[in-house]
């Protein structure tokens, strides 16, 4: 599923639901150190036991945009790729998409 950047703008106004939920990365450095891997895995296998969603990373609960650097999103996509091919069975193929929004320099 793809969505449109005003799509995105509107769900973080609205806030979380059953179909989109937002995630902060806390790194070190550029590893992303929180949320464990564990626990966006379960994002994931929850989403795909039901109608698919969309997993905003770099996004915190209140739907403030944190912004990531170019090394810290190509970590991010490694660990959400590895995570559903090794963590969740069966794997899980995914659609991972980079959005700019420059009113707040940040990278989603």
């Amino acid at each position: 599923m793809t969505v449109s950047d005003e799509q995105i703008r509107q769900q973080l106004q609205l806030g979380e639901d059953n179909n989109w939920v937002f995630k902060r990365i806390e790194f070190q450095g550029i590893t992303p150190i929180s949320p464990k891997g564990g626990d966006l895995a379960d994002e994931l296998t929850a989403f795909a036991n039901a109608d698919g969603g969309i997993l905003l990373v770099g996004v915190d609960a209140n739907g403030i945009i944190q912004g990531m650097s170019r090394n810290q999103l190509a970590a991010v996509n490694r660990q959400l790729s590895d995570l559903c091919s090794d963590a969740i069975e069966p794997a899980l193929r995914i659609k991972i998409h980079h959005r700019i929004f420059t009113t707040e320099h940040s990278c989603l």
